[in-house]
């Protein structure tokens, strides 16, 4: 056998299997064809729909069943440097292919009042493009919320943001926090009962 080489053309490694050097027959094996190096991907979007539950109608939520990082939903891209994208993102980005990406996604289907967020936050894993929208870094992230908190006429508990209960607190930074005040004092009477 020596002598024999890789039946692909630029390749002169010894030939080992199916008339091709061990790497080439690995990929006739894995992808059908010797140089194709990995798996011919499907498009992304094929990819992140049939991971989407749209049961709940185009109203609804529609949850990311795939893989989950941190609630949020991941779809592979395909493309390198950047292998996995939030399923929301995704969604966004392809319902709405002629805006600039935006720095994140906002889920608008999150309300406060229903849900405290964090991993556990069902609404991480909504993929419905109607309940997405751009936002900045300081509106989707800021602590208090107050972008998700503006859409919402009730506080965390329930309480309404009205005159009478509500206090703007402004913090080091200068970003300013809204405040129930019926929640403000039943946090001082819990403290002076420990």
């Amino acid at each position: 056998m020596s002598g024999q080489v890789c039946g692909v053309p630029a390749c002169q490694r010894p030939r080992a299997s199916k008339g091709y050097c061990r790497m080439h027959a690995e990929r006739v094996r894995r992808n059908g064809h010797p140089e194709l190096i990995g798996r011919p991907r499907r498009p992304m979007a094929d990819r992140l729909w049939e991971k989407v539950d749209r049961s709940a109608g185009p109203d609804g939520c529609w949850p990311f069943t795939g893989r989950l990082h941190e609630g949020y939903g991941q779809v592979r891209t395909g493309v390198g440097g950047e292998p996995t994208i939030g399923a929301h993102r995704a969604a966004f980005l392809l319902a709405n292919p002629e805006v600039v990406p935006p720095e994140t996604v906002d889920h608008l289907c999150h309300d406060p009042s229903e849900c405290r967020g964090g991993s556990s936050c069902p609404h991480r894993s909504c993929c419905n493009p109607a309940h997405l929208a751009a936002a900045t870094v300081a509106e989707n992230c800021s602590p208090d919320r107050m972008w998700t908190a503006r859409r919402s006429d009730r506080c965390a508990a329930g309480h309404e943001w009205d005159e009478a209960n509500t206090r703007w607190w402004t913090n080091a930074k200068g970003q300013e926090r809204r405040i129930c005040s019926a929640c403000d004092r039943r946090r001082a009477r819990e403290g002076k009962a420990s």
